[in-house]
Protein backbone atom coordinates (compact mmCIF):
# COMPACT_ATOMS: atom_id res chain seq x y z
CA UNK A 1 0.00 0.00 0.00
CA UNK A 2 1.33 3.68 -0.66
CA UNK A 3 0.47 6.67 1.13
CA UNK A 4 -2.02 7.82 -1.32
CA UNK A 5 -4.81 8.90 -0.16
CA UNK A 6 -6.57 6.69 -3.09
CA UNK A 7 -4.65 3.72 -2.40
CA UNK A 8 -4.81 3.80 0.97
CA UNK A 9 -8.80 4.54 1.20
CA UNK A 10 -8.88 1.38 -1.25
CA UNK A 11 -6.62 -1.01 1.10
CA UNK A 12 -9.50 0.16 3.87
CA UNK A 13 -11.98 -0.80 1.15
CA UNK A 14 -9.99 -4.07 0.46
CA UNK A 15 -9.74 -5.58 4.02
CA UNK A 16 -13.54 -4.54 4.54
CA UNK A 17 -14.39 -7.05 1.43
CA UNK A 18 -16.49 -4.41 -0.27
CA UNK A 19 -18.47 -1.44 0.79
CA UNK A 20 -20.25 -2.11 4.44
CA UNK A 21 -23.67 -0.34 5.95
CA UNK A 22 -23.62 3.31 6.40
CA UNK A 23 -24.33 2.03 10.59
CA UNK A 24 -21.19 0.28 10.56
CA UNK A 25 -18.29 0.85 12.23
CA UNK A 26 -14.91 -0.48 11.63
CA UNK A 27 -11.61 -0.69 13.33
CA UNK A 28 -8.17 -0.35 11.99
CA UNK A 29 -4.37 -0.19 13.64
CA UNK A 30 -1.80 2.71 13.50
CA UNK A 31 1.81 2.15 14.56
CA UNK A 32 3.82 5.18 14.92
CA UNK A 33 7.51 5.53 15.58
CA UNK A 34 7.89 8.47 17.92
CA UNK A 35 10.42 11.19 18.38
CA UNK A 36 12.43 9.99 15.04
CA UNK A 37 13.69 13.64 14.50
CA UNK A 38 15.66 13.67 17.85
CA UNK A 39 17.03 10.50 16.81
CA UNK A 40 17.99 11.59 13.07
CA UNK A 41 20.05 14.05 15.01
CA UNK A 42 21.65 12.04 17.46
CA UNK A 43 22.97 9.11 14.85
CA UNK A 44 23.83 11.96 12.09
CA UNK A 45 24.86 9.83 9.42
CA UNK A 46 24.61 6.71 10.91
CA UNK A 47 20.71 7.68 10.32
CA UNK A 48 20.29 5.48 7.04
CA UNK A 49 21.38 2.84 7.99
CA UNK A 50 19.48 2.62 11.07
CA UNK A 51 16.24 3.73 9.27
CA UNK A 52 16.78 1.16 6.96
CA UNK A 53 17.11 -1.82 9.85
CA UNK A 54 14.41 -0.13 12.14
CA UNK A 55 11.48 0.04 9.28
CA UNK A 56 12.71 -3.64 8.18
CA UNK A 57 11.95 -4.97 11.51
CA UNK A 58 8.89 -3.28 11.35
CA UNK A 59 7.26 -4.22 8.68
CA UNK A 60 8.71 -8.05 9.80
CA UNK A 61 6.21 -7.70 12.90
CA UNK A 62 3.27 -6.40 10.83
CA UNK A 63 3.96 -9.24 8.14
CA UNK A 64 4.15 -11.63 11.09
CA UNK A 65 0.61 -10.30 12.90
CA UNK A 66 -1.44 -9.66 9.23
CA UNK A 67 -3.65 -12.51 7.46
CA UNK A 68 -3.41 -12.46 3.77
CA UNK A 69 -6.95 -10.57 4.45
CA UNK A 70 -5.46 -7.91 6.02
CA UNK A 71 -4.38 -4.43 4.46
CA UNK A 72 -1.21 -2.24 5.75
CA UNK A 73 1.51 0.16 4.72
CA UNK A 74 3.44 2.68 5.82
CA UNK A 75 1.54 5.74 5.08
CA UNK A 76 4.08 8.39 6.31
CA UNK A 77 7.97 8.64 7.03
CA UNK A 78 6.82 7.69 10.70
CA UNK A 79 3.62 5.71 10.69
CA UNK A 80 1.75 2.34 9.43
CA UNK A 81 -1.67 2.10 9.30
CA UNK A 82 -3.14 -1.77 9.12
CA UNK A 83 -7.11 -2.31 7.88
CA UNK A 84 -7.90 -5.76 9.68
CA UNK A 85 -10.59 -7.88 7.89
CA UNK A 86 -13.67 -8.42 9.73
CA UNK A 87 -12.18 -7.51 13.45
CA UNK A 88 -14.09 -7.01 16.74
CA UNK A 89 -12.65 -4.42 19.03
CA UNK A 90 -11.85 -7.35 21.51
CA UNK A 91 -10.07 -9.11 19.12
CA UNK A 92 -8.37 -5.77 17.96
CA UNK A 93 -6.91 -4.88 21.06
CA UNK A 94 -5.49 -8.77 21.33
CA UNK A 95 -3.49 -7.60 17.98
CA UNK A 96 -2.50 -4.39 19.40
CA UNK A 97 -0.71 -6.98 22.40
CA UNK A 98 1.21 -8.85 20.36
CA UNK A 99 2.55 -6.66 18.03
CA UNK A 100 3.72 -4.87 21.10
CA UNK A 101 5.48 -7.53 22.43
CA UNK A 102 6.84 -9.15 19.15
CA UNK A 103 8.07 -5.60 18.41
CA UNK A 104 9.66 -4.57 21.55
CA UNK A 105 11.65 -7.77 21.60
CA UNK A 106 12.66 -6.84 17.73
CA UNK A 107 13.19 -3.28 18.26
CA UNK A 108 14.98 -3.33 22.17
CA UNK A 109 15.85 -6.88 22.51
CA UNK A 110 19.49 -6.95 20.84
CA UNK A 111 20.59 -3.50 21.16
CA UNK A 112 20.77 -0.22 22.77
CA UNK A 113 17.47 1.46 23.50
CA UNK A 114 18.68 4.85 23.15
CA UNK A 115 19.53 4.02 19.39
CA UNK A 116 16.38 3.03 18.63
CA UNK A 117 13.01 4.73 18.29
CA UNK A 118 9.74 4.46 21.11
CA UNK A 119 6.70 3.55 19.20
CA UNK A 120 2.88 3.49 19.55
CA UNK A 121 0.16 1.38 18.58
CA UNK A 122 -3.67 2.75 18.65
CA UNK A 123 -6.64 0.46 18.04
CA UNK A 124 -8.80 3.09 15.88
CA UNK A 125 -12.58 3.08 15.73
CA UNK A 126 -13.27 4.49 12.23
CA UNK A 127 -17.04 5.32 11.56
CA UNK A 128 -18.62 6.18 8.55
CA UNK A 129 -16.79 9.12 7.94
CA UNK A 130 -13.68 7.42 7.14
CA UNK A 131 -15.92 4.56 5.36
CA UNK A 132 -17.62 6.82 2.30
CA UNK A 133 -16.66 9.91 1.08
CA UNK A 134 -13.73 11.06 -1.28
CA UNK A 135 -10.41 9.99 -0.57
CA UNK A 136 -8.96 12.88 0.78
CA UNK A 137 -11.64 13.47 3.12
CA UNK A 138 -11.69 10.03 4.37
CA UNK A 139 -7.93 10.09 4.88
CA UNK A 140 -8.58 13.26 7.10
CA UNK A 141 -10.94 11.04 9.14
CA UNK A 142 -8.93 8.32 9.54
CA UNK A 143 -6.45 10.58 10.46
CA UNK A 144 -8.76 12.14 13.38
CA UNK A 145 -10.05 8.56 14.08
CA UNK A 146 -10.60 8.33 18.15
CA UNK A 147 -8.21 5.86 19.83
CA UNK A 148 -10.16 2.81 21.51
CA UNK A 149 -7.23 1.31 22.86
CA UNK A 150 -3.48 2.97 23.01
CA UNK A 151 0.32 1.58 23.77
CA UNK A 152 3.45 2.96 24.28
CA UNK A 153 6.50 1.57 24.35
CA UNK A 154 8.17 3.91 26.10
CA UNK A 155 5.06 3.63 29.09
CA UNK A 156 6.05 2.27 32.56
CA UNK A 157 3.32 -0.48 32.33
CA UNK A 158 6.00 -1.94 28.87
CA UNK A 159 9.06 -1.05 30.94
CA UNK A 160 9.02 -4.84 32.59
CA UNK A 161 8.58 -6.66 28.87
CA UNK A 162 11.81 -4.56 27.28
CA UNK A 163 13.83 -5.18 30.39
CA UNK A 164 13.22 -8.86 30.44
CA UNK A 165 14.34 -8.44 26.37
CA UNK A 166 17.43 -6.53 27.28
CA UNK A 167 18.00 -9.41 29.77
CA UNK A 168 17.46 -12.25 27.59
CA UNK A 169 19.54 -10.54 24.60
CA UNK A 170 22.64 -10.32 27.15
CA UNK A 171 22.37 -14.34 28.32
CA UNK A 172 22.66 -15.09 25.22
CA UNK A 173 26.22 -16.50 23.76
CA UNK A 174 27.19 -16.21 19.96
CA UNK A 175 25.96 -18.92 18.12
CA UNK A 176 27.79 -20.43 15.76
CA UNK A 177 25.58 -22.29 13.78
CA UNK A 178 22.75 -20.09 11.60
CA UNK A 179 19.98 -18.58 12.99
CA UNK A 180 16.65 -19.98 11.97
CA UNK A 181 14.49 -16.76 10.24
CA UNK A 182 11.54 -16.34 9.38
CA UNK A 183 9.89 -16.79 5.70
CA UNK A 184 8.61 -13.10 6.43
CA UNK A 185 12.11 -11.79 7.86
CA UNK A 186 13.86 -12.97 4.34
CA UNK A 187 11.36 -11.70 1.71
CA UNK A 188 11.91 -8.29 3.11
CA UNK A 189 15.52 -8.75 2.70
CA UNK A 190 15.64 -9.82 -0.34
CA UNK A 191 13.18 -6.81 -0.95
CA UNK A 192 15.34 -4.26 0.28
CA UNK A 193 18.60 -5.69 -1.05
CA UNK A 194 16.82 -5.55 -4.67
CA UNK A 195 15.78 -1.76 -3.82
CA UNK A 196 19.61 -1.32 -3.17
CA UNK A 197 20.79 -2.83 -5.90
CA UNK A 198 18.75 -0.83 -8.42
CA UNK A 199 20.16 2.08 -6.49
CA UNK A 200 23.48 1.07 -6.32
CA UNK A 201 23.34 0.54 -10.33
CA UNK A 202 21.44 3.77 -11.03
CA UNK A 203 24.40 5.51 -9.22
CA UNK A 204 26.97 3.77 -10.91
CA UNK A 205 25.61 4.87 -14.44
CA UNK A 206 24.51 8.51 -13.39
CA UNK A 207 28.51 8.46 -12.29
CA UNK A 208 29.74 7.31 -15.89
CA UNK A 209 30.08 10.62 -17.65
CA UNK A 210 31.47 11.99 -13.98
CA UNK A 211 34.56 10.04 -14.76
CA UNK A 212 34.51 9.08 -11.01
CA UNK A 213 33.46 5.18 -10.06
CA UNK A 214 33.24 5.15 -6.32
CA UNK A 215 32.36 1.72 -4.85
CA UNK A 216 28.99 2.13 -3.22
CA UNK A 217 27.59 -0.14 -0.95
CA UNK A 218 24.49 -0.41 1.13
CA UNK A 219 23.39 0.39 4.64
CA UNK A 220 22.77 -3.09 4.97
CA UNK A 221 26.37 -4.57 3.31
CA UNK A 222 28.87 -5.19 5.48
CA UNK A 223 32.84 -6.09 4.07
CA UNK A 224 33.08 -9.54 3.57
CA UNK A 225 36.18 -9.61 6.09
CA UNK A 226 34.35 -8.97 9.07
CA UNK A 227 30.93 -10.67 8.33
CA UNK A 228 31.39 -13.76 10.55
CA UNK A 229 32.94 -12.12 13.66
CA UNK A 230 30.06 -9.45 13.94
CA UNK A 231 26.55 -10.82 14.04
CA UNK A 232 25.03 -7.71 16.21
CA UNK A 233 22.84 -6.51 13.37
CA UNK A 234 20.21 -7.76 10.82
CA UNK A 235 21.05 -7.36 7.01
CA UNK A 236 22.56 -8.89 4.11
CA UNK A 237 26.03 -9.05 2.47
CA UNK A 238 27.11 -9.72 -1.06
CA UNK A 239 30.75 -11.15 -1.04
CA UNK A 240 32.89 -13.11 -4.26
CA UNK A 241 34.98 -16.37 -3.98
CA UNK A 242 38.17 -15.96 -6.31
CA UNK A 243 37.96 -18.81 -8.17
CA UNK A 244 41.55 -20.98 -9.50
CA UNK A 245 41.17 -22.19 -13.24
CA UNK A 246 43.65 -24.49 -13.96
CA UNK A 247 43.77 -23.69 -18.05
CA UNK A 248 44.79 -20.70 -17.03
CA UNK A 249 46.70 -21.06 -14.04
CA UNK A 250 45.50 -17.79 -12.59
CA UNK A 251 42.16 -16.19 -10.20
CA UNK A 252 40.16 -16.21 -13.46
CA UNK A 253 36.38 -16.03 -11.94
CA UNK A 254 34.82 -15.04 -8.82
CA UNK A 255 31.61 -16.60 -7.71
CA UNK A 256 28.95 -14.05 -6.27
CA UNK A 257 27.46 -15.24 -2.52
CA UNK A 258 24.65 -13.14 -1.00
CA UNK A 259 24.62 -13.87 2.60
CA UNK A 260 22.06 -13.31 5.10
CA UNK A 261 22.34 -12.12 8.71
CA UNK A 262 20.14 -11.85 11.86
CA UNK A 263 20.56 -10.64 15.52
CA UNK A 264 22.76 -13.28 17.34
CA UNK A 265 23.75 -15.59 13.66
CA UNK A 266 26.02 -16.68 11.94
CA UNK A 267 25.53 -15.35 8.17
CA UNK A 268 23.60 -17.85 6.21
CA UNK A 269 24.61 -18.43 2.92
CA UNK A 270 21.45 -18.25 1.00
CA UNK A 271 23.01 -21.09 -1.92
CA UNK A 272 23.06 -23.40 1.11
CA UNK A 273 20.58 -26.30 0.79
CA UNK A 274 19.20 -25.79 4.27
CA UNK A 275 18.59 -22.23 3.87
CA UNK A 276 16.47 -22.97 0.25
CA UNK A 277 14.73 -25.67 1.95
CA UNK A 278 12.85 -23.32 4.08
CA UNK A 279 11.78 -20.97 1.22
CA UNK A 280 8.95 -20.65 -1.16
CA UNK A 281 9.71 -21.10 -5.41
CA UNK A 282 8.89 -17.59 -5.66
CA UNK A 283 11.12 -16.59 -2.76
CA UNK A 284 13.77 -18.53 -4.36
CA UNK A 285 13.59 -17.08 -7.79
CA UNK A 286 14.02 -13.45 -5.94
CA UNK A 287 17.03 -14.43 -4.39
CA UNK A 288 18.21 -15.97 -8.04
CA UNK A 289 17.19 -13.22 -9.71
CA UNK A 290 19.08 -10.58 -7.56
CA UNK A 291 22.26 -12.54 -7.45
CA UNK A 292 22.15 -11.98 -11.43
CA UNK A 293 21.37 -8.92 -11.16
CA UNK A 294 24.05 -7.57 -8.76
CA UNK A 295 26.69 -10.02 -10.40
CA UNK A 296 25.79 -8.31 -14.24
CA UNK A 297 26.07 -4.70 -12.50
CA UNK A 298 29.41 -5.35 -11.29
CA UNK A 299 30.86 -6.84 -14.47
CA UNK A 300 29.17 -3.66 -16.15
CA UNK A 301 31.78 -1.49 -13.49
CA UNK A 302 34.42 -3.35 -13.41
CA UNK A 303 34.30 -3.51 -17.85
CA UNK A 304 34.16 0.51 -17.37
CA UNK A 305 37.26 0.15 -15.32
CA UNK A 306 39.17 -1.62 -18.05
CA UNK A 307 39.20 -4.88 -15.61
CA UNK A 308 37.65 -8.13 -16.60
CA UNK A 309 36.83 -11.24 -14.88
CA UNK A 310 34.65 -14.35 -15.11
CA UNK A 311 31.49 -14.19 -12.88
CA UNK A 312 30.12 -17.56 -11.47
CA UNK A 313 26.15 -17.23 -10.58
CA UNK A 314 24.49 -19.80 -8.70
CA UNK A 315 20.85 -20.26 -9.60
CA UNK A 316 18.62 -22.83 -8.72
CA UNK A 317 17.03 -25.04 -11.85
CA UNK A 318 13.90 -24.00 -11.45
CA UNK A 319 15.03 -20.19 -11.96
CA UNK A 320 16.68 -21.53 -15.69
CA UNK A 321 13.68 -22.92 -17.35
CA UNK A 322 9.88 -21.94 -18.20
CA UNK A 323 8.71 -25.19 -16.96
CA UNK A 324 8.54 -23.67 -13.13
CA UNK A 325 7.26 -19.99 -14.49
CA UNK A 326 8.53 -17.02 -15.56
CA UNK A 327 10.59 -14.69 -15.23
CA UNK A 328 13.83 -16.67 -15.82
CA UNK A 329 17.60 -15.64 -15.15
CA UNK A 330 18.07 -15.75 -19.27
CA UNK A 331 15.90 -12.82 -19.49
CA UNK A 332 18.13 -10.40 -17.64
CA UNK A 333 21.25 -11.90 -19.80
CA UNK A 334 19.02 -11.60 -22.83
CA UNK A 335 19.37 -7.61 -22.36
CA UNK A 336 22.97 -7.55 -21.68
CA UNK A 337 25.86 -6.67 -23.84
CA UNK A 338 26.75 -10.46 -25.56
CA UNK A 339 30.45 -9.85 -24.99
CA UNK A 340 30.08 -8.75 -21.42
CA UNK A 341 27.40 -11.72 -21.27
CA UNK A 342 30.18 -14.76 -22.32
CA UNK A 343 31.99 -13.47 -19.28
CA UNK A 344 28.67 -15.23 -17.38
CA UNK A 345 29.15 -19.05 -15.89
CA UNK A 346 25.76 -20.20 -14.70
CA UNK A 347 26.22 -22.79 -11.50
CA UNK A 348 22.91 -24.51 -11.63
CA UNK A 349 22.52 -26.01 -7.82
CA UNK A 350 20.73 -29.04 -7.59
CA UNK A 351 21.04 -30.07 -11.04
CA UNK A 352 20.58 -34.13 -9.91
CA UNK A 353 17.62 -33.75 -8.70
CA UNK A 354 14.79 -35.97 -10.96
CA UNK A 355 12.90 -32.94 -11.44
CA UNK A 356 14.98 -31.33 -12.57
CA UNK A 357 17.13 -33.62 -15.14
CA UNK A 358 14.82 -33.33 -18.09
CA UNK A 359 15.67 -29.56 -18.15
CA UNK A 360 19.22 -30.18 -18.28
CA UNK A 361 19.56 -29.62 -22.08
CA UNK A 362 17.54 -27.14 -22.33
CA UNK A 363 19.24 -25.26 -19.61
CA UNK A 364 22.93 -25.65 -20.83
CA UNK A 365 21.75 -24.91 -24.16
CA UNK A 366 20.23 -21.36 -22.90
CA UNK A 367 23.35 -20.56 -20.81
CA UNK A 368 25.42 -21.48 -23.59
CA UNK A 369 23.71 -19.30 -25.92
CA UNK A 370 23.27 -16.20 -23.30
CA UNK A 371 26.56 -16.87 -21.47
CA UNK A 372 29.76 -18.47 -21.19
CA UNK A 373 28.95 -21.63 -20.16
CA UNK A 374 26.74 -24.44 -17.20
CA UNK A 375 28.62 -25.48 -14.04
CA UNK A 376 26.18 -28.61 -12.93
CA UNK A 377 26.47 -28.98 -9.42
CA UNK A 378 25.50 -32.50 -8.15
CA UNK A 379 25.18 -34.27 -4.45
CA UNK A 380 27.89 -36.29 -3.39
CA UNK A 381 25.68 -39.44 -3.89
CA UNK A 382 25.53 -38.63 -7.48
CA UNK A 383 25.90 -41.60 -9.69
CA UNK A 384 26.78 -40.25 -13.05
CA UNK A 385 24.67 -39.45 -16.52
CA UNK A 386 23.74 -36.34 -16.37
CA UNK A 387 25.86 -34.76 -18.78
CA UNK A 388 24.06 -37.09 -20.92
CA UNK A 389 21.41 -35.00 -21.38
CA UNK A 390 23.63 -31.84 -21.45
CA UNK A 391 23.22 -31.01 -24.86
CA UNK A 392 25.81 -27.56 -25.18
CA UNK A 393 28.80 -27.78 -24.73
CA UNK A 394 30.86 -26.59 -22.96
CA UNK A 395 29.64 -27.55 -19.44
CA UNK A 396 30.49 -28.46 -16.13
CA UNK A 397 30.12 -30.43 -13.52
CA UNK A 398 30.83 -30.76 -9.78
CA UNK A 399 30.27 -30.18 -6.11
CA UNK A 400 30.42 -27.71 -3.26
CA UNK A 401 31.91 -29.36 -0.60
CA UNK A 402 30.50 -27.19 2.10
CA UNK A 403 26.75 -28.32 1.64
CA UNK A 404 27.44 -31.95 2.66
CA UNK A 405 29.30 -34.29 5.25
CA UNK A 406 32.10 -35.33 2.95
CA UNK A 407 35.19 -36.80 4.20
CA UNK A 408 38.64 -36.59 2.15
CA UNK A 409 38.03 -40.14 1.45
CA UNK A 410 34.49 -39.52 -0.11
CA UNK A 411 35.87 -36.59 -1.87
CA UNK A 412 38.40 -38.34 -3.57
CA UNK A 413 36.47 -41.17 -4.74
CA UNK A 414 33.99 -38.44 -6.36
CA UNK A 415 36.85 -36.47 -7.94
CA UNK A 416 37.45 -40.26 -9.70
CA UNK A 417 34.29 -40.37 -10.53
CA UNK A 418 34.13 -37.00 -11.94
CA UNK A 419 37.25 -37.25 -13.62
CA UNK A 420 36.04 -40.76 -15.09
CA UNK A 421 32.72 -38.79 -16.76
CA UNK A 422 34.15 -35.82 -18.23
CA UNK A 423 37.12 -38.54 -20.09
CA UNK A 424 36.94 -37.68 -23.68
CA UNK A 425 34.09 -35.14 -23.58
CA UNK A 426 34.37 -31.24 -23.51
CA UNK A 427 33.43 -30.81 -20.01
CA UNK A 428 34.88 -28.81 -17.07
CA UNK A 429 35.02 -30.52 -13.65
CA UNK A 430 34.78 -27.89 -10.33
CA UNK A 431 34.98 -28.03 -6.51
CA UNK A 432 33.64 -25.41 -4.12
CA UNK A 433 34.54 -25.35 -0.44
CA UNK A 434 37.87 -26.37 -0.38
CA UNK A 435 38.66 -24.79 2.94
CA UNK A 436 41.38 -26.98 4.27
CA UNK A 437 44.96 -26.90 2.28
CA UNK A 438 44.60 -30.54 1.89
CA UNK A 439 40.70 -30.73 0.18
CA UNK A 440 42.41 -27.56 -1.84
CA UNK A 441 45.65 -29.64 -3.42
CA UNK A 442 43.71 -33.02 -3.67
CA UNK A 443 41.58 -31.30 -6.46
CA UNK A 444 44.40 -29.31 -8.47
CA UNK A 445 46.30 -32.63 -7.93
CA UNK A 446 43.56 -34.42 -9.59
CA UNK A 447 43.11 -32.12 -12.53
CA UNK A 448 40.08 -30.01 -11.42
CA UNK A 449 39.06 -27.19 -13.51
CA UNK A 450 37.74 -24.79 -10.85
CA UNK A 451 38.49 -24.73 -7.39
CA UNK A 452 36.89 -22.40 -4.83
CA UNK A 453 37.03 -22.11 -1.26
CA UNK A 454 39.23 -20.38 2.12
CA UNK A 455 42.53 -22.42 0.99
CA UNK A 456 43.00 -20.63 -2.12
CA UNK A 457 41.93 -17.59 -1.45
CA UNK A 458 39.16 -15.41 0.89
CA UNK A 459 36.57 -13.79 0.03
CA UNK A 460 36.33 -10.07 -1.51
CA UNK A 461 34.23 -7.68 -1.36
CA UNK A 462 34.34 -6.61 -4.42
CA UNK A 463 35.87 -8.47 -7.63
CA UNK A 464 39.31 -7.47 -8.72
CA UNK A 465 39.93 -8.63 -11.87
CA UNK A 466 42.23 -11.80 -12.84
CA UNK A 467 45.23 -12.43 -11.21
CA UNK A 468 47.75 -14.41 -12.76
CA UNK A 469 49.39 -17.29 -9.80
CA UNK A 470 50.82 -19.98 -9.59
CA UNK A 471 50.59 -22.80 -6.57
CA UNK A 472 53.49 -21.69 -4.23
CA UNK A 473 51.07 -18.11 -4.05
CA UNK A 474 48.21 -19.47 -3.32
CA UNK A 475 49.02 -21.94 -0.85
CA UNK A 476 52.07 -19.51 0.70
Amino acid sequence: MQGSAEMIVSALDEAAGGKPAPSTKRVAVKLELLDLASLKAKLGPRWKRSERTIHMLVESCIRRACTHQDRWGRSADDQYLLFLNNTSEAAGKEFCDAVLEDLTIKLFGTGDVDERPNFSVDLLSLGPDALFGGASARLQAIANARSLYSLRSNEAKNTHAMAKAREEAKTKTTREEPTIIGIEDIEALVHLADKDTRSWQNEESAGRGAGTLPVKKSGFEMDAVVMPHKNTGVGYAFSYTPVWDRTKKALLCYRINFSIRMPQGAPVDSASPDFMAQLDRSTIKAIDMLRMKRALGSLMKSHRRGTKYLVSVPVSAQSCSTRWGVPTVFEQLTGFPKDLGKLVILDVMDADRPEYRPAIGEITTMAARHGRQSLLRVGPSYDGGLLIGAAARPVGIGIDITDHETDERELMKFLDRMAEEVTGKDAATFIWGADSTSAAMMAIAAGVTFVGGSAVAPDVPDPAGVSMLGLSDIFA
